[in-house]
């Protein structure tokens, strides 16, 4: 991710700062029990993915939502600043496509 000022300055955020932690983050906020789980099949819900549609995470960290979503039957794939959160993610969803990268220039 990136913060931009009249599209002259990208300033990369998240990638150093959750990449650092990329392991705790994944189990502590992203596991099975944490606090995402629930907002999640929500969602999850509530757009009726399943098999047939195609979700795209941007930010999507360590992988969980699509992680979810990919269980659901959904093709997946996502975007992260952070290379260790995606490699996590490519990890726990090996039918996915990750990236590394900014969400301001998407690579799909």
């Amino acid at each position: 991710m990136s913060l931009s000022w009249s599209g002259r300055t990208s300033i990369p955020l998240g990638g150093p700062l959750f990449g650092a932690r990329a392991a705790a983050w994944a189990e502590t906020w992203e596991g099975p029990e944490g606090w995402g789980t629930p907002v999640y099949e929500h969602v999850l819900d509530r757009t009726e993915t399943g098999k047939g549609t195609r979700v795209l995470d941007c930010g999507c960290g360590a992988g969980r939502f699509l992680h979810m979503a990919a269980d659901r039957g959904a093709s997946v794939a996502g975007i992260d600043a952070s290379s260790e959160l995606i490699a996590i993610a490519a990890e726990r969803v090996p039918q996915g496509e990750f990236r590394t990268g900014d969400i301001e220039a998407l690579p799909w």
